[in-house]
């Protein structure tokens, strides 16, 4: 992640993230499904281990833990209202799927917002070594 950007590396999950939710609504079946959530399960992940170190190129030292929070706060608020946003898709657009392209289009406004977010120069982090990481 070091090598490539933190920006890049949440970017990367944001792609993979549009590509998932486009793969079900083009076509919908177990096979493509299968796939569909593969991606994400691999999206999520590079976010979750990219997302923290790219907010201390964000925020200052000392608003850091309370920037974690607040993000963990609206991950949790996103979760929650996942099946509201399905339930919204059955009901008035009158099939679930267009869940997908809704998730899609959040996304992509998600990676707008961050490829316009300016970033500050890492505070001089290095990389974990595989010595180091069995050494803990």
């Amino acid at each position: 992640m070091n090598k490539f950007g933190r920006k890049r590396t949440v970017l990367l999950s944001n792609v993979i993230t549009v590509v998932a939710m486009f793969i079900p609504f083009i076509r919908y079946s177990f096979a493509t499904s299968l796939i569909a959530f593969a991606l994400l399960g691999i999206a999520n992940t590079i976010l979750q281990v990219s997302l923290n170190p790219l907010l201390t190129n964000v925020m200052q030292g000392d608003k850091l833990t309370s920037g974690i929070t607040a993000g963990q706060f609206v991950k949790a608020i996103s979760s929650f209202c996942g099946p509201f946003i399905a339930a919204f898709a059955a009901s008035m657009l009158h099939h679930w799927q267009y869940i997908f392209p809704i998730y899609a289009v959040i996304t992509l406004i998600s990676t707008a917002w961050l490829m316009a977010t300016p970033m500050t120069k890492s505070r001089g982090w290095q990389c974990s070594s595989f010595g180091s990481v069995f050494g803990l």
